[in-house]
């Protein structure tokens, strides 16, 4: 129980808007529209559509703990097994369906800023679409290629009236 409130904590802090800059928590959180939250899927089998490993479908739990007490409004994945199986655990706690996208899809990014004003959005992506994506979101910002080993990355990105948006990268 402990570290699932650990987990929890370490999220809502990570992910809160407040910069540490000169404005005070309150103004900071009245401009904050939305968080989107960008993540690959977890561990995979082997295969053309690979399900998700047991480690796989641990970290999927983890996710959704690790989201657990936000406002999640939305859950969006592509549309491969893996991707829609880290999406769903998060998914089913919010009472959420899982909706499809297309990783190249020009509208995403307007999608998505719409989907989450006021709340928070979660995007279940690939090794090649997860840094595209982000770097989207936030511009003047450069993802480093995600390497084909890791699962763990989990992208927190805080949109803000009038503001550059912020990105925090985390592990989960």
């Amino acid at each position: 129980m402990r570290t699932r409130y650990l987990l929890l904590l370490s999220v809502l802090i990570a992910c809160s808007p407040a910069d540490g800059g000169g404005g005070t928590g309150a103004e900071e959180q009245d401009a904050a529209l939305a968080t989107i939250v960008v993540v690959r899927h977890a561990e995979k089998g082997a295969g053309e559509d690979p399900g998700l490993t047991h480690v796989g479908r641990e970290r999927a739990t983890r996710l959704r703990d690790r989201l657990a007490e936000a406002q999640v409004t939305a859950v969006y994945s592509t549309a491969t097994r893996r991707t829609q199986a880290t999406a769903q655990p998060t998914a089913d706690h919010h009472g959420l369906p899982v909706e499809l996208y297309e990783p190249n899809d020009p509208q995403m990014i307007q999608a998505l800023r719409a989907t989450a004003i006021g709340n928070t959005v979660l995007v279940v992506g690939h090794s090649n679409t997860v840094p595209e994506l982000v770097s989207k979101l936030v511009p003047r910002t450069t993802v480093p290629l995600i390497e084909e080993d890791d699962f763990g990355n989990l992208y927190c990105i805080t949109l803000r009236e009038g503001r550059q948006p912020r990105l925090r990268q985390l592990r989960y």
